[in-house]
């Protein structure tokens, strides 16, 4: 078993979501040409975003540094910065997250898969309802059920390869 420092927990944690939002990216990326492969259909987003959605095209992420810098800075991004600020925003989500189950995973200990599973689905949860209620996407309710399958399974790859990866980052050396 291991014992971390709280600090320890954080930083071992950070490190562990960014393993997961490694992970939660390739799945993103290649999830649907494997359900194409499969004969699945392959999760779409609805073809017409509901009033008041931000314009499509970009990502979440690129919507919140579109918000954040039209809000705070008063300037709108460049594209090509507007990506890479989304970027940046994608992975401090995922080591931010990671910081957080560090510091949960060190204090309760439960088996590496439970707490993946239940971690994945809890950060699913909020980014279900979190990222809409902010204007970043559009509700669960508008989307198809096979997307939200598909967005549900992926954060749950997120949580179980976080938790791998801070076990293996925490083991007694």
């Amino acid at each position: 078993m291991y014992k971390d420092s709280p600090l320890e927990a954080i930083v071992k944690g950070a490190m562990a979501g960014l393993a997961g939002t490694l992970a939660i990216t390739i799945a993103m990326n290649r999830g649907p040409e494997l359900m194409q492969r499969l004969g699945l259909s392959s999760p779409q987003p609805a073809a017409q975003p509901p009033s008041g959605e931000p314009p499509s095209g970009q990502s979440p992420t690129e919507k919140l540094a579109d918000k954040i810098s039209s809000g705070i800075l008063e300037q709108p991004l460049e594209p090509g910065t507007l990506r890479v600020a989304g970027q940046a925003i994608h992975w401090s989500y995922g080591a931010m997250w990671g910081a957080l189950y560090g510091v949960l995973e060190s204090s309760f200990r439960l088996p590496t898969l439970v707490h993946g599973a239940i971690f994945g689905a809890a950060v699913g949860l909020v980014s279900a309802t979190a990222v809409p209620a902010l204007g970043l996407s559009g509700s669960a309710r508008d989307k198809p059920v096979t997307l939200n399958t598909a967005q549900m399974a992926n954060h749950l790859i997120y949580g179980f390869f976080t938790a791998i990866a801070f076990r293996l980052l925490s083991r007694d050396a």
